[in-house]
């Protein structure tokens, strides 16, 4: 969903560089051709409103992840004999805990950033091979 707004940038950067639809020979000017306007601010309102939603999902989905972490952490040290917490101080634990769970949020986000890119890098070449063919030889290179 977040990388939804790479299709539409890209749809409007295409639709703002063809011919507008006009005779090949001369391109029409924006004065032309009144459905230029409209067309462009429903393309960009297209990719603000699925850039928003993206970003609100994966939102969703990075507390959903961390929350399910976080009370399974709490349950295992619910669930722990007694004899550990004679053997650690309370410091002790809760620094673990806290590094811990630092570290694991820090992993959780990092692998969902990794993803986005990932894919967002995939339309965009994709759109670059799409619009000019003869760059798939560097894309394999």
């Amino acid at each position: 969903m977040i990388n939804f707004c790479a299709i539409w940038l890209s749809l409007y950067l295409a639709y703002a560089l063809s011919d507008f639809g006009g005779n090949e020979d001369k391109p029409q000017t924006l004065g032309e051709n009144k459905a230029f306007i409209p067309m462009l601010f429903l393309i960009m309102a297209s990719c603000f409103i699925s850039t928003v939603l993206g970003k609100y999902i994966s939102s969703l989905i990075f507390m959903s992840i961390n929350k399910n972490l976080h009370k399974k952490v709490v349950q295992s040290l619910v669930n722990t004999r007694m004899q550990f917490y004679d053997e650690n101080t309370s410091g002790r634990i809760i620094n673990r805990l806290s590094r811990d769970i630092s570290t694991v949020d820090q992993m959780v986000f990092t692998f969902l950033e990794m993803i986005d890119y990932i894919i967002k890098c995939s339309f965009s070449v994709a759109f670059i091979v799409f619009s000019c063919p003869v760059v798939i030889i560097v894309v394999f290179v």
